[in-house]
């Protein structure tokens, strides 16, 4: 049966987006309206989409289409759920699942049928049947035998070596205390295995090629890798008392390895031996090596410490991602409000003639003042409105007055915008110098408007003792800068942490992975076009969480976690796993990241799935 993907649904999420942005292109607006445009879609949008689909869903009941849906989840390829079970005869038979209790049983069997040691033998023993661990034992021998060997195992695994194995047996302690090397394959070839039982024996052979795996997952640190390495005899005797081990993704055993191979992802040597993750997970390790025999709820409590601690130190790098991805939000506001301050200086002066001394302020110290306002107050706030009308009345200002009307009401205009442009210009530093030059300057301009608007007649009636009323005005406002305003920031938009800033930008960021600042133009609205590939599709389809392993110049790598998107522009925020370091990347350039095998996604699977996966692809290969 065909799987409609998410991307082929005719109503679907993707298919109504793309839609959306594909209008916008159409539209013939501003940045700011298409900005506007996107923020009411993503609020309004999905309240719209559920009552569609709710209606489709109920014609299509009242159709008699359906209306028994089964939801479930479909487990893709490399999982354990995808792998046939084989029978006595090596027939593919029922399709065990992951969490299945035959799980271990058609391990045994593949096991079987994959070593021609085992030839003639029949069948091993299922879990639960005569003879096996964690079941009834067939005799009180097999019972004391099963004991003796979990008696030695519980020696070997606290470290006492002489005379365990029997005489003329030899295992080197180094090789249980470093965790690089596949213990069990020595235990095995040492001679212990003679005298387990056979499913025993067979559950060794198991383990031990789960931990083949383990020590060859590059998802994993070495460092952090040798000390799961420490746990292969306690995994051994847990999977012998207990085979749900295998199928049973809660099981306390099972759970503590995937959280250690969860929480090791993004560890790295520079956080040290001595302290932090390392040590934590070095102090668990040895408690369950000194403390467990036969009770596998220590690994219960193991986990419960170890929860406590990454909830800890989450909390502690959510507070630092936080502050990282405010850096982020600051900048794009920044430029946000560059881009909206120039929009609005640029059609004035476009479609007015104006004295170059205004064309000139205009473009650089009004435009500042703008931008700096919206950052402060935002487009619908008093502040930038008055910024704006500051600006419209300087502009008429300088225009030729034509009617005494006109004349009068620029003297009664001029000690409120004149003041109003002090104050403007002291909030973005203006020199005092600067200032007065400007302020000198516009006198003549207002002189000039005056005298080009009058008609023959009206100059005698407009003598020069008015405009010097002009200029008095002017040096009044300039003279009296006691009324200023102070314009403080507000709430919602908090002034950035410079420290932050400079720490993010310079010595945490990877040299070839800058922390950059990128045109508005790129994004949101034209995020649909990362789907013209595969890598693009991967961009967009990222999911905060996902771990990624980026190549850097020198040949080295280095691992990062998707944060957060930025709600403005969409860039991406990475992490470490401490959140101590942070870079942004835009989508398309990481997208060619991707396309370049720059990047790559870290499979987050959990580790012993991944790892039965493994095992039963190569034993059914073998077999």
């Amino acid at each position: 049966m065909h799987e409609l993907d998410s991307a082929d649904n005719p109503i679907g999420p993707e298919a109504i987006g793309s839609g959306f942005m594909e209008a916008l292109k159409e539209l013939d607006s501003s940045v700011k309206v298409k900005l506007l445009l996107v923020m009411m879609f993503n609020k309004y949008m999905p309240d719209q989409i559920k009552n569609m689909y709710q209606d489709i869903n109920q014609h299509l009941v009242d159709k008699g289409v359906l209306p028994k849906i089964r939801v479930g989840m479909k487990k893709h390829g490399g999982s354990a759920a995808r792998q046939p079970e084989f029978n006595a005869a090596g027939a593919t038979g029922a399709e065990p699942t992951a969490n299945g209790p035959d799980l271990f049983a058609t391990l045994q069997q593949l096991v079987s049928l994959g070593n021609s040691g085992m030839a003639g033998m029949g069948l091993p023993q299922q879990a639960g049947q005569p003879g096996a661990i964690g079941g009834a034992m067939a005799s009180g021998g097999a019972a004391v035998q099963s004991a003796g060997v979990m008696s030695t195992l519980t020696k070997l695994q606290q470290g006492q070596f002489e005379g365990v194995l029997g005489e003329g047996v030899i295992l080197d302690p180094a090789l249980l205390a470093n965790g690089r090397t596949n213990v069990l394959r020595e235990i095995k070839s040492s001679g212990m295995a003679s005298v387990m039982g056979h499913v025993d024996a067979m559950t060794l052979d198991i383990v031990a090629m789960l931990f083949d795996y383990i020590l060859d997952d590059r998802n994993i640190p070495d460092a952090m890798k040798a000390l799961i390495g420490r746990l292969q005899i306690p995994v051994l005797k847990v999977a012998m008392l207990d085979k749900t081990f295998f199928s049973k993704k809660m099981h306390p055993a099972r759970k503590f390895l995937d959280t250690l191979a969860d929480a090791a992802i993004g560890w790295n040597e520079e956080e040290g031996h001595q302290g932090g993750l390392y040590k934590k997970v070095d102090h668990l390790v040895q408690r369950i090596l000194n403390e467990f025999e036969d009770k596998v709820g220590v690994f219960a409590d193991m986990q419960e410490e170890l929860e406590s601690y990454l909830a800890a130190e989450k909390e502690r790098a959510d507070e630092l991602t936080g502050r990282s991805a405010q850096v982020v939000q600051t900048r794009e506001q920044e430029e946000i409000a560059r881009i909206m301050a120039h929009d609005e200086v640029k059609r004035r002066i476009e479609s007015r003639k104006l004295p170059q001394l205004i064309r000139e302020f205009l473009s650089h110290q009004w435009e500042s003042v703008l931008s700096l306002t919206y950052q402060k107050s935002g487009e619908d706030s008093q502040a930038w409105n008055e910024a704006l009308e500051t600006m419209d009345q300087l502009i008429w200002s300088v225009a030729a007055k034509e009617v005494p009307d006109d004349r009068k009401r620029l003297v009664g205009l001029l000690p409120n915008l004149l003041k109003r442009l002090q104050q403007g210009m002291a909030a973005i530093d203006v020199t005092g110098d600067e200032r007065d030059q400007f302020f000198a300057k516009l006198i003549r301009c207002h002189a000039d408007a005056v005298k080009s608007g009058l008609h023959a007649e009206d100059e005698e009636a407009w003598q020069d003792s008015d405009i010097d009323n002009l200029a008095e005005e002017t040096d009044a406002v300039v003279e009296a800068p006691a009324d200023f305003e102070e314009i403080t920031p507000s709430p919602e938009a908090p002034a950035p942490d410079i420290a932050l800033i400079q720490q993010i930008s310079a010595e945490h960021v990877p040299a070839d992975l800058d922390l950059e600042e990128v045109p508005i133009s790129d994004v949101p609205w034209q995020a649909n076009e990362l789907h013209k590939d595969d890598s693009g599709a991967l961009v967009a389809k990222l999911k905060r969480g996902t771990w990624i392993e980026f190549l850097q110049a020198d040949g080295t790598t280095s691992r990062s976690k998707l944060a957060w998107v930025s709600p403005l522009k969409g860039l991406y925020l990475f992490t470490n796993r401490l959140g101590s370091r942070a870079l942004s990347i835009t989508p398309s350039n990481l997208a060619e990241k991707f396309r370049s095998g720059q990047a790559q996604i870290i499979n987050d699977e959990a580790l012993i799935d991944r790892a039965v996966s493994d095992m039963m692809e190569r034993l059914q290969q073998a077999a």
